[in-house]
């Protein structure tokens, strides 16, 4: 019998959602992905060696996750993640903060910390877990016995622990997902996650993000900002351009 990836038990195995079919909307209600008429989310790979391809249902692995930690613990902090990364209250021009006429941030002042941070904790660890490729680049040593300890125990830490910093991406062409990347920043160990006009950071490091960033960090103690940024200028746009460039020249 095959042995669940979290619990370490031998049970039976489910389809267990990577990037979660839900989130995939924005993508399907722009015309990004059309295919033959068809609107179907494409996923991009910024790895030379991988194709982009697209997905009906979200990134799905039958190989990692029994019901019970799918499910059960897991479930959720999928459905609370979802539901306020799609809320439009989120993004409401109430909560939009600009400095100099230009948005700054959405400022959150109610959120349930623990299902929130645990939610992208929970995708750190299925990207470690699964054998897909598009996940290739997560590979967290030491560190996925730690935050396998924290996920089963229902912990999301301090905010300094695994750190989290939102974005919230406009312009064309926000919605698209791309790989996860491991990067470095001021000596920083961090992970760079895409979903539909979203990124995320994940701190993986038991140093601190520089302190310019301390206000951006998902914190029980204050209200949550969401950086504001269009994608035009975003890091992730420049990627999938440097890596189109080396393939097609």
């Amino acid at each position: 019998m095959p042995i669940c990836q979290l619990c370490g038990f031998e049970k039976d195995l489910i389809k267990a959602h990577i990037f979660l079919r839900k989130l995939y909307g924005p993508i399907k209600d722009s015309d990004r992905g059309e295919k033959q008429g068809d609107k179907v989310p494409i996923v991009y790979s910024l790895d030379k060696e991988q194709k982009s391809k697209q997905v009906q249902s979200g990134i799905i692995d039958k190989n990692i996750l029994c019901t019970c930690c799918d499910n059960n613990l897991i479930g959720p902090w999928d459905t609370y993640g979802q539901n306020f990364l799609l809320n439009p209250a989120i993004i409401s021009e109430t909560r939009l903060i600009r400095n100099s006429g230009n948005p700054a941030y959405y400022e959150i002042e109610r959120f349930d910390y623990v299902k929130l941070k645990l939610f992208f904790m929970s995708i750190l660890l299925r990207a470690e877990i699964t054998k897909d490729l598009f996940f290739a680049q997560v590979k967290l040593g030491s560190w996925i016995e730690i935050l396998k300890t924290m996920i089963l125990a229902q912990d999301p830490g301090s905010k300094n622990e695994f750190s989290i910093i939102l974005f919230r991406y406009t312009g064309d062409f926000s919605e698209i997902i791309q790989n996860p990347t491991k990067e470095r920043h001021s000596g920083i160990n961090y992970y760079r996650f895409r979903l539909p006009n979203y990124g995320f950071l994940i701190k993986v490091d038991h140093r601190n993000f520089p302190s310019q960033f301390d206000d951006f960090i998902l914190n029980p103690d204050s209200n949550f900002l969401i950086r504001c940024l269009e994608y035009k200028e975003s890091k992730e746009l420049q990627q999938i351009l440097d890596i189109w460039n080396e393939i097609t020249n």
